[in-house]
């Protein structure tokens, strides 16, 4: 209860801070109510606080250094700064300009010499949306049988480190991205026996740094400083492995592969994605994935060129699954056709190899065609 009263307290001075235009003092409050902060929704919500009064300072501080220049010269700065933007700019706007005068009079004169067109019959519509209308195959075809997000979510664990060139108070807060990153107690001693060290994903303030940005002093939400190399700090959280796995996994609806629809018009392109932690995974959601093609978009396109109308398709593996670990391996499949009278015919094989990436990760984009 005593945090929650802190942290009340805080918050409700770093807004009456910042509605008499006291930006660092309510910066300094914000601060502050971080220590008292248990839920993310709450910390995500102060740190944005911070983030846009943290930029609101750095550019009042940046235009009362501007004071002494003369008054022409910030102008001039931002005119050659901007100069590429500002053409562009223009040339945009006449391009625009041109546009809307002269589309209409071609769109008029269009309508004169060609007879108005009738609206497509409701059959034909409902005729394309069966044979594959593009949002409803994709519907269905998700690894889920619904979900998923329609992309491969990437994912990384790299993260980047913006180091402003001037540091302004209050500072701007950084992630610590090694576990138990060595932190010194002064400049002189970095390098030698560290001090202390912090836990991975700490968030701390930037508040110095050497003239060749390798070194940087940080404050902890406990207002000690130290100094840590600039390795160890990025811009964002970092993800580990598991973490970055089960984005990739829910953005499939939670399956490792999907099938998606390119295409406004039939002939519509099938594309196969696939994106898995290891080998066996990336195995099992290819054959899975093949076989959701081969009884749905497969089986109508051949039924739509054949003479003899197939009941079933069935797809056997024809290869070993691989292990875990294996850097590169092969799918082979086998394709059945069933007639009315439940007799089988081979219709050919499918075959082709994957292999792990940079990422350690199995991912593939494959255009699906005919077996």
């Amino acid at each position: 209860m005593e945090n929650n009263q802190e942290l009340k307290h805080t918050l409700e001075e770093a807004e009456r801070l910042h509605n008499t235009g006291d930006l660092v003092g309510a910066l300094r409050a914000y601060r502050k109510a971080q220590k008292w902060v248990s839920d993310d929704a709450t910390k995500d919500e102060v740190q944005q606080y911070i983030d846009e009064l943290h930029d609101m300072v750095a550019f009042v501080q940046e235009s009362e250094g501007n004071q002494d220049k003369p008054w022409w010269e910030p102008m001039v700065d931002r005119f050659k700064e901007n100069t590429v933007l500002i053409v562009v700019t223009s040339i945009l706007v006449i391009a625009i300009v041109l546009l809307a005068t002269i589309v209409p009079m071609v769109m008029k004169t269009l309508q004169k010499q060609s007879p108005a067109q009738p609206s497509p019959s409701p059959s034909v519509l409902l005729d394309r949306t069966e044979k594959g209308d593009a949002y409803q195959v994709q519907a269905e075809l998700k690894g889920n049988g619904g979900g998923g997000g329609g992309k491969i979510k990437k994912s990384t664990s790299v993260v980047t480190l913006t180091i402003p060139e001037v540091l302004y108070e209050p500072y701007p807060s950084k992630y610590v991205i090694q576990d138990k990153a060595p932190v010194y107690d002064t400049q002189k001693n970095v390098g030698k026996t560290p001090i202390s060290n912090v836990s991975l994903n700490t968030l701390v303030l930037l508040v110095n740094k050497t003239a060749d940005n390798q070194w940087l002093q940080i404050e902890t939400s406990g207002e000690q400083r130290y100094w840590i190399s600039a390795k160890a700090l990025g811009d964002s959280r970092y993800k580990s492995p598991a973490e970055i796995d089960a984005e990739i996994k829910a953005s499939l609806g939670n399956k490792y592969w999907e099938i998606q629809v390119e295409g406004n018009a039939a002939p519509f392109q099938y594309y196969l994605y696939v994106n898995a932690p290891n080998a066996l995974l990336a195995y099992q959601s290819t054959l899975a994935a093949y076989q959701s093609y081969g009884d749905r978009q497969m089986l109508k396109t051949m039924n739509a060129i054949s003479h003899q109308k197939i009941e079933a398709l069935r797809l056997e593996e024809a290869s070993l699954a691989p292990s875990l670990g294996n850097p590169k391996f092969t799918v082979r499949l086998r394709v059945y056709a069933r007639d009315a009278r439940g007799e089988e015919s081979l219709l050919g094989e499918k075959q082709f190899s994957l292999q792990r990436g940079k990422d350690q990760r199995y991912e593939v984009k494959r255009l699906l065609e005919g077996f």
